[in-house]
């Protein structure tokens, strides 16, 4: 009990203690025995932590800001989508290699004849490739599977 009564004070459950007393002082002094009780109510929930606030069932989340947002939707996306990004830079480092190793010293060769094309496609056949080996979630095909019995 004492542990409950010393420990956690915060500014609210101070300004909700200065209202009980408040509101039990008005009671003294207009003498109304219903309003006094009502303030030793209120005075004994800052007291004891008790209460919505004294829980904290009053507690609101602060609110994400559009950057913290953009950042936690970039990082889901780069979670979800973490194969074809890494198989799109390895593709893009190999088709600079080929181009510089290899090329087309003619220029007819539509891929190979420039760095630029040569490491676009690179990139594109890495993230297609590296994108095999995603593995699906069970609640995917799940939703497929239903939407094909639905057919």
């Amino acid at each position: 009990m004492k542990q409950i009564i010393f420990t956690n004070w915060n500014f609210m459950r101070f300004l909700r203690l200065g209202l009980g007393l408040a509101v039990l002082v008005q009671a003294v002094i207009a003498k109304d025995v219903l309003l006094a009780l009502l303030g030793l109510g209120f005075t004994a929930m800052p007291v004891f932590n008790v209460g919505c606030c004294g829980s904290g069932g009053c507690y609101v989340p602060p609110k994400n800001t559009p950057t913290q947002q953009k950042k936690y939707l970039m990082k889901k996306w780069f979670n979800n989508n973490k194969l074809y990004v890494i198989g799109a830079l390895v593709g893009a480092i190999a088709g600079y290699f080929y181009w510089q190793q290899i090329g087309c010293s003619s220029g007819t060769c539509m891929i190979t004849s420039k760095p630029v094309n040569s490491t676009l496609y690179g990139a594109l056949m890495g993230s297609l490739l590296f994108g095999i080996f995603k593995k699906e979630g069970k609640e995917k095909i799940i939703k497929e599977e239903k939407n094909n019995d639905d057919i």
